[in-house]
């Protein structure tokens, strides 16, 4: 949340409109508004950073020496596009971050490298062990729910609640209450209605 302001500014830009490519908001909680932060507020971090991606994609890019974001969490952070699951690149002079360069995105369950030989040893893995990109966790849950159909309905309930409906394509809410996302199966997509601070709410 310390990129609140960040996030703002971005909302009230009258020309660059972030839910338009992703259906995801508020984009306090988007990768560009954090980019934006660190621009402002960590220049000596910001002035070294050419490429930004998920948490889980650059576990993959430790483990393996390969970077690629796995589309349906590029969407989650604002670097996909929820259509095509492309890279948002056409962001980044919109946002006056110019010299970021998304990496390419692959699907969930594309095998984006082996692991290296230190990690093998490590955890006791054999190297050139296959490392597969996964999905976000509510969506990955939905597979677990056998939920992949049309019309199909799948609740992942933790510190928050997703209610998510199976899609054909995407559909857009024009009011922006209810976010669309791509699901871990290809050619799905849902929407997602989420409750927010369930588990707090319940202790």
């Amino acid at each position: 949340m310390r990129a609140s302001k960040e996030g703002a500014e971005i909302d009230a830009n009258a020309l660059v409109d972030l839910w338009e490519l992703t259906e995801h908001a508020p984009v306090v909680t988007s990768g560009w508004a954090r980019l934006q932060w660190f621009a402002s507020n960590k220049p000596e971090i910001y002035d070294r950073t050419r490429t930004a991606c998920s948490i889980a994609d650059w576990i993959i890019l430790e483990l393996t020496g390969e970077l690629l974001m796995e589309e349906t969490l590029a969407v989650e952070s604002g670097f996909g596009m929820v259509a095509t699951g492309d890279p948002t690149n056409v962001l980044t002079q919109a946002f006056n971050l110019g010299h970021i360069q998304l990496p390419a995105t692959c699907p969930p369950g594309t095998i984006v490298g082996k692991l290296k030989k230190v990690f093998a040893d490590t955890l006791g893995i054999a190297p050139n062990t296959p490392v597969v990109a996964c999905g976000p966790d509510a969506k990955s849950g939905l597979i677990g729910l056998g939920v992949y159909q049309s019309n199909e309905i799948g609740i992942i309930s933790g510190w928050n609640t997703s209610c998510m409906r199976v899609t054909e394509l995407p559909v857009f809410d024009d009011t922006r209450a209810i976010l669309t996302g791509r699901h871990v199966v290809s050619n799905r997509w849902m929407l997602d209605g989420n409750a927010g601070d369930t588990d707090a709410t319940y202790q």
